[in-house]
């Protein structure tokens, strides 16, 4: 459960790394554009979203995913749903139904996760701790502005990286009048560990992020709708024909 909970967190922190800021750059307008964004963003405190992520092996295959996100750090909430699993963390329930094994995994986390590791993946996650050590040791550090342009309210940036870096950019399209994201998209490329496939291949992923939305609450996708307890025993009530592993 911990490996797929581990799995899930990376995945997350990975997709919302558009709060981004680059040093070093000469044109301070470009500068005082970024670190806008970047007030108002940290400032949305429950936001959801859609999000697609793509992955091609130099060996011809290809992975899809596409899904939806919801974050929220008022109720300390996340919800992660996808083809291959749909994730929801709660104060109180850590639950994950994997789509291709047809497995559930249920764990009541105040009884089953030690506390102050309950409160670290809540700090990284709800306040965005882990995100900020990201944000200042890689994209501050390496991160530069390869183009920026605003039509009225609407600001269209690309920021790239060093070659030798897995990131190879980071595009966004965002919405000053209404301080939100319109979309988000990063691309990275990871070189094979040896040429098997031929020289320079490797893995390249995108994901992309759109329909981002400020939200006050997390009625859509309160565990009510995916699973109860009665007498102690989970009753699932979304696909009901999985396999069932619980710790309540």
């Amino acid at each position: 459960m911990m490996k797929l909970f581990k799995i899930s967190l990376s995945f997350i922190l990975f997709t919302v790394i558009f709060q981004t800021e680059s040093r070093g750059q000469n044109n301070s307008l470009y500068l005082g554009e970024v670190k806008k964004i970047i007030t108002d963003m940290k400032n949305t405190r429950n936001m959801a979203y859609m999000y697609s992520l793509s992955a091609e092996y130099p060996n011809g295959q290809e992975d899809r995913l596409k899904g939806e996100i919801y974050l929220g750090n008022d109720d300390k909430f996340m919800y992660n749903s996808n083809s291959a699993f749909t994730m929801i963390y709660s104060t109180d329930w850590y639950y994950n139904a994997n789509h291709r094994d047809k497995t559930i995994a249920l764990v009541n986390i105040n009884k089953h996760l030690h506390k102050d590791y309950k409160d670290g993946i809540e700090k990284d996650m709800f306040e965005n701790n882990a995100l900020i050590v990201y944000l200042d040791s890689v994209v501050m550090k390496y991160g530069t502005i390869k183009s920026l342009r605003k039509d009225n309210d609407t600001v269209r940036m690309e920021l790239g990286f060093p070659t030798k870096m897995p990131i190879r950019n980071i595009r966004f399209v965002y919405d000053e009048k209404n301080k939100v994201m319109v979309s988000y998209s990063t691309n990275t490329f990871q070189p094979w560990k040896n040429n098997e496939f031929g020289k320079d291949k490797g893995v390249r992923k995108t994901i992309t992020c759109w329909n981002f939305r400020k939200t006050e609450n997390n009625r859509k996708y309160k565990t009510e709708y995916f699973f109860a307890i009665k007498k102690n025993k989970a009753l699932l009530k979304k696909y009901k024909k999985y396999t069932l592993t619980s710790k309540l």
